[in-house]
């Protein structure tokens, strides 16, 4: 699978997975853009020491379906977080998942016309 980063701790361990199905104004991420380096993903699991918690974010990771769940699989017994916009979940994908958890990232910006000025405090 395709990989931009890894990010290791004594806790956590974020893989972040290029591109994106959006394209989102505003988007903070550089992941938006297909980038990255081809890894197994059982060369990534193995990077990943046991107990740590583990954060799959991109771009959009389920962009690469089989690629996430060959890594899922391999990260199996280990606290999974999937980091998605949601809209390539499906009941396929999601009975797959295996029961990690799923963050939907909900997308939303606001008009610069409608955002309220800054509070200064006296």
């Amino acid at each position: 699978m395709r990989i931009s980063y890894l990010a290791l701790s004594d806790t956590r361990c974020t893989v972040q997975i290029p591109g994106c199905n959006f394209n989102c104004r505003g988007c903070f991420s550089n992941q938006r853009h297909t980038s990255g380096v081809e890894v197994s993903a059982a060369r990534i699991a193995g990077h990943i020491p046991p107990g740590n918690e583990i954060m799959l974010a991109g771009g959009e990771p389920t962009l690469y379906r089989q690629g996430l769940l060959s890594l899922i699989h391999e990260l199996e017994g280990q606290k999974v977080i999937l980091s998605t916009n949601g809209y390539l979940l499906d009941r396929s994908l999601l009975e797959n998942l295996g029961g990690i958890t799923v963050h939907i990232d909900l997308k939303a910006l606001v008009s610069p016309s409608l955002q309220t000025p800054p509070h200064n405090p006296i």
